[in-house]
């Protein structure tokens, strides 16, 4: 499986399944930058099938997916107009310099995620430490650094984690209370994300 964009100062973070910190671990990172006054860039990267249901972000009633215009949407999520418990809204809290979400159909993936990279750039922000959540986006991009999170107790994951598992360059458990990895372990230096020691 080919990765056709690559991304160096791209942290990528997955989850095998809900509810096991991603967004807290994502967060300790931009959080730990912002204390070394390193601007970060958080990134949501929202993957849509055809015909789901359900909003694999908002849930029932969420409506932002379904009110998708093409074959993918980028927002910018500003301070105070985002919803307090979504997880961009906590990238933001945790002193990232700007927060973008992208939903993109999956058949669209790279198209998308091409975009997302190319408004970065008018943006003046390309070159800044990248902090995104997704797991299909690995088969769209190869990053610094793809962390997996997973919860050992869950004998199931998602689909799209397992899928992507044997790209992750760490694996980290989530125990019910914390992270067996401290999120200060992954650093950014000389352009590029790499794991302490």
């Amino acid at each position: 499986m080919a990765a056709m964009i690559e991304k160096r100062n791209l942290l990528l973070v997955g989850s095998g399944g809900r509810n096991i910190g991603k967004t807290e671990f994502a967060c300790s990172v931009i959080r730990n930058l912002a204390e070394k006054s390193v601007p970060a860039v958080g990134l949501k990267i929202t993957v849509i099938r055809e015909g789901e249901a359900e909003c694999p972000r908002g849930g029932k009633g969420c409506g932002f997916c379904a009110s998708m215009e093409g074959h993918y949407a980028l927002c910018e999520e500003l301070p105070g107009k985002t919803d307090p418990g979504k997880d961009t809204a906590r990238m933001l809290d945790a002193g990232a310099k700007k927060v973008f979400w992208l939903r993109v159909m999956k058949n669209r993936l790279e198209e998308g995620i091409s975009f997302l990279f190319r408004h970065l750039e008018e943006q003046g922000l390309s070159g800044l430490p990248l902090v995104a959540e997704s797991n299909s986006a690995r088969l769209a991009v190869e990053p610094g650094l793809f962390v997996m999170i997973k919860d050992p107790r869950q004998s199931r994951m998602k689909e799209t984690a397992w899928r992507v598992e044997p790209l992750a360059d760490i694996v980290v458990e989530w125990t019910g209370e914390g992270h067996d990895f401290d999120p200060r372990g992954i650093v950014f230096e000389t352009g590029s994300w790499h794991i302490e020691g």
